[in-house]
């Protein structure tokens, strides 16, 4: 095997010589927001959309909600699939010990940016992985501090408009359109 040019290692991820082969995974979700993430990075995939009860128990804290739903998630679709590497991943944003969940329309949208705006938050992320209904299923959580800029009414209206789904009007999808600043 010869060693990579550098300039073919800095080409877009999609169409540079790649050092090793990376195995396809299946994306254990309908999130357009995390294939564009593997996308990016030029990761090969499947994605399939497991049908689960996403409602947070009651007296259940961020972490734990998103590790039970990354872990259903990855069970859901090992049921479905045998032997590929499964992910799956759930996020929450959580302000003044307040747990952001999906807002169930436009009006709880633009609260949580209300809210937002200016602030700093934590936004939490279960991930679990999988290969297959017979391997064990590892869970992970990962909390980031971030801080929106402040946002204008109008901007506010914007991000809050910009989704069709209230369900991708989270907090992934803010942090793509909303200014901010990582800690």
């Amino acid at each position: 095997m010869s060693v990579p040019d550098p300039d073919d290692l800095a080409a877009r991820p999609s169409t540079r010589q790649r050092i090793i082969e990376l195995p396809k995974i299946v994306l254990a979700s309908g999130s357009p927001r995390r294939a564009e993430i593997l996308r990016t990075v030029g990761w090969p995939f499947e994605m399939m959309s497991p049908e689960i009860d996403e409602t947070r128990r009651t007296s259940e804290d961020a972490v734990t909600y998103v590790q039970r739903l990354a872990r259903s998630k990855a069970e859901t679709v090992a049921q479905r699939v045998s032997s590929s590497l499964i992910v799956a991943a759930d996020t929450t944003v959580v302000i003044n010990e307040e747990i952001l969940e999906k807002p169930g329309d436009q009006d709880d949208a633009g609260r949580m940016l209300r809210k937002l705006s200016g602030q700093w938050h934590q936004v939490i992320t279960g991930v679990a992985i999988t290969e297959g209904a017979t391997s064990q299923i590892k869970v992970a959580c990962e909390t980031t501090e971030v801080k929106f800029a402040t946002m204008s009414q109008g901007f506010r209206d914007s991000a809050r408009d910009s989704s069709n789904e209230f369900a991708e009007t989270t907090s992934m999808s803010w942090g793509c359109r909303c200014v901010c600043f990582t800690r």
